[in-house]
């Protein structure tokens, strides 16, 4: 008997040393739990021939297909397209907890309010470590579908309960509570023209989903003898820092001012000065209205480059517009990184800016009105040149008719004087 416990003693301290030995020399295996957004009757976002709920789950997939082919990893979904239920945000990060999960990563689609936000964004913990973990892993994701995908990078961000003071979104506080870093991926939104022309691209939504599994595989150093891929953890040194908590950004940019700079007119174009600034999380689009209280805009990122797919840190930009959208006042307002949104004063641009049809208009305009002027004119001098004629012959008809009546008075006179004469003769001869 002792000799078999002695045995029973030797095996469990060789498992043990075995299992030790196997832990330090590969590691343990990596555990990643995809949560596929929404699920049951909820459908999420929807719009047009676009359902949240699907494109989730679809994109999920392609995560777990791709993953799986890296070694050291075991990834799960929290359910598949069977579920006919919602899980709760506490039920999806429990079952991130029994499959003992390195990282909760849920995956979703977007909308905004006014379908005018484009982009794709990162929600990570504002609460010290995990922020910094969803930050490293959200950076690759975000690079690799912004540089392949050609999408606009919106950033990574937090969000804060007023009534809790803990993370906003159900998903990462239920993670973090459990001790998973986690972070949600909100891939494009399906309501905007620009994202949407980038949902038209063939196989879009398998590329995001192998897209995100290469930035997991990468974030944890996980290497690929079937895709002959070799990694080494990845690891970023721009966000180095002893904070606990990284508040949100909640005031609007500090400063904007528009102005006019130059005016081209061959090719019709304003082109305006915008400066900004924001202390916070930086600048990320610019638009403007006719009206000041306007937010259904069309926006445009931070940077010269219209076709721009990262916001710049440049304080000032030279914007243009085209010239037959400046027929009245405009206002320039900018948007910082969560989108709150500061408006300059009007850029008065109607007397300083008209299109080339509206001055060749103009210039027609004052042809013509110099034409009437001279016709008026010469009719006016004709009409004169009547009048002074009519009056001519007035004046020359009574100097005739004066002088006639003159010769008359003369004549009359005289044969009254001659009269005279002869009767003055005939007295002194009698």
């Amino acid at each position: 008997m002792k000799r078999i416990g002695y045995i029973a003693v030797y095996l469990c301290l060789f498992c043990l040393l075995w299992f030790g030995w196997n832990d330090c020399c590969y590691g343990k295996e990596t555990v990643v739990v995809i949560d596929p957004g929404h699920g049951g009757d909820n459908k999420g976002g929807e719009f047009e021939q676009y359902t949240e709920k699907y494109m989730d789950m679809e994109v999920a997939e392609y995560i777990v297909e791709r993953l799986s082919e890296y070694d050291g990893v075991s990834v799960y979904l929290t359910h598949d397209d069977t579920e006919t239920k919602d899980l709760t945000r506490k039920e999806r990060a429990t079952i991130a907890n029994d499959a003992d999960a390195d990282f909760l990563i849920s995956v979703h689609f977007n909308m905004s309010m006014n379908h005018n936000l484009y982009g794709t964004e990162i929600w990570t913990s504002a609460f010290s470590p995990y922020y910094y973990d969803g930050y490293r892993l959200g950076e690759i994701i975000l690079e690799k579908n912004v540089e392949q995908l050609g999408l606009f990078n919106r950033g990574i961000k937090t969000r804060i309960s007023d009534k809790t003071n803990k993370d906003y979104y159900g998903i990462i506080q239920n993670g973090v509570a459990n001790g998973i870093p986690t972070i949600i991926i909100e891939h494009c939104h399906i309501d905007e023209e620009r994202d949407r022309e980038i949902l038209k691209q063939a196989d879009v939504l398998k590329n995001f989903g192998y897209n995100d599994a290469d930035a997991i595989a990468e974030y944890f150093g996980l290497s690929s003898s079937k895709l002959g891929i070799l990694n080494e953890v990845r690891k970023n040194t721009d966000i180095e820092s002893t904070e606990d908590i990284i508040y949100p950004d909640t005031e609007k940019p500090h400063f904007v001012c528009a102005a006019i700079d130059t005016i081209d007119y061959d090719n019709n174009i304003a082109y305006i000065k915008l400066e900004a600034t924001d202390n916070g999380s930086g600048l990320q689009y610019y638009a403007y209205c006719e009206n000041r209280d306007d937010e259904n805009v069309k926006l445009y990122p931070w940077n010269d480059d219209i076709d721009a797919l990262y916001p710049t840190d440049n304080n000032q930009i030279l914007v243009s517009i085209p010239l037959e959208n400046t027929d009245k006042e405009l206002y320039f307002a900018v948007y910082d990184k969560y989108d709150n949104r500061l408006t300059a004063e009007e850029v008065t641009v109607i007397p300083a800016i008209k299109t080339i049809d509206a001055r060749e208009n103009e210039l027609n305009s004052d042809n013509e009105q110099n034409i009437v002027e001279i016709t008026n004119s010469s009719d006016e001098k004709e009409d004169a040149k009547k009048n002074f004629n009519i009056v001519d012959a007035v004046i020359v008809c009574l100097l005739v008719i004066i002088a006639i009546a003159s010769t008359v008075v003369l004549v009359y006179i005289c044969r009254l004087d001659r009269i005279r004469k002869r009767k003055r003769k005939n007295v002194k001869r009698d």
